[in-house]
């Protein structure tokens, strides 16, 4: 029974891991779209570049994937 009540308590506590990662995640996300922006090279912001641009939806993609295996494994 014991055992049993240990491991109800990591599945919580996975959760939470999970939705501390994906905050952090984000705040990178942040900075990167952030720094994108204010870097130029050739005389433009290289987020104006497609493969900076193709990296940074790659990023927003994942996060939201990870977001909504969070909420899955929450609700379930």
């Amino acid at each position: 029974k014991g055992l049993k009540t240990m491991f109800s308590g990591l599945d919580i506590e996975r959760i939470i891991w999970s939705a501390m990662a994906i905050g952090i995640a984000q705040a990178a996300f942040a900075a990167a779209l952030k720094y994108s922006r204010e870097r130029e090279q050739f005389g433009q912001p290289i987020f104006n570049f497609q493969m900076i641009q193709d990296k940074l939806v790659t990023m927003q993609i994942d996060i939201e994937a990870a977001r909504l295996l969070t909420y899955k494994g929450a609700t379930a």
